[in-house]
């Protein structure tokens, strides 16, 4: 007599991938570009970061600053304004709250860079992700058409999140803060775009140990 099989959405993960039930984990493709990325709130970043999509909503009432998401300010009132920091830095005097953090600023100390793989036939520029470079050949194409134009100089660009963040160059304000490492950039686009790059995993440890959906 043959055993009836559990229904799969009773099934513990466990139990799914004794069973060979376990998918691998979906895609949140952007769907302004061809990126995709694997958790949600990478998306997020990438849509604020590239596309100008999203605002900094979130203010900190002890220093007023701005964050893109709730979880950003919750995460910049622990580690900017509490005193608690249990992970040190064996080269410096750094201190982390988590240590995925204290792992991801080693990185200025011993010179670790992302890969960067996927070259450009045309102009011989790299770059870490397939993505990017489809991105990056969007340059190369003279019948692309750059609708978003500077009123400061000649310059176009393809989206009006690339003019918001060209336009702060001819200010030369670097008004946003990476709330994880020293970096300061001229505009939030840059910001998110540098921490989806570098501080994934750390955004990703927080999220998972406040059992927030990421």
């Amino acid at each position: 007599m043959r055993r009836a099989r559990p229904r799969q959405d009773n099934v513990k993960p466990k139990e799914r991938k004794a069973s060979g039930a376990v998918h691998p984990r979906s895609l949140h493709p952007c769907p302004e570009c061809e990126k995709k990325f694997t958790r949600n709130f990478q998306l997020k970043l990438h849509m604020t970061a590239v596309h100008g999509m999203g605002e900094m909503r979130y203010q900190c009432e002890e220093c007023r600053k701005n964050f893109a998401s709730r979880h950003s300010l919750r995460y910049h009132v622990k580690s900017v304004h509490s005193t608690e920091r249990p992970f040190g830095c064996q080269h410096c005097d750094r201190r982390f709250i988590l240590r995925t953090q204290l792992l991801s600023h080693l990185r200025t100390h011993t010179g670790e860079a992302k890969p960067r793989i996927f070259e450009c036939q045309r102009c011989s520029k790299s770059w870490p992700t397939k993505s990017d470079l489809r991105t990056h050949m969007r340059s190369h194409n003279p019948n692309m058409e750059r609708p978003f134009k500077c009123d400061r100089c000649s310059k176009a660009f393809f989206t009006r999140g690339h003019l918001n963040s060209h336009l702060l160059v001819h200010t030369g304000e670097k008004p946003f803060a990476c709330e994880y490492c020293d970096k300061c950039y001229q505009s939030v686009g840059n910001l998110n775009n540098h921490m989806v790059r570098l501080h994934a995993d750390i955004i990703e440890a927080q999220l998972e140990a406040e059992g927030i959906e990421s």
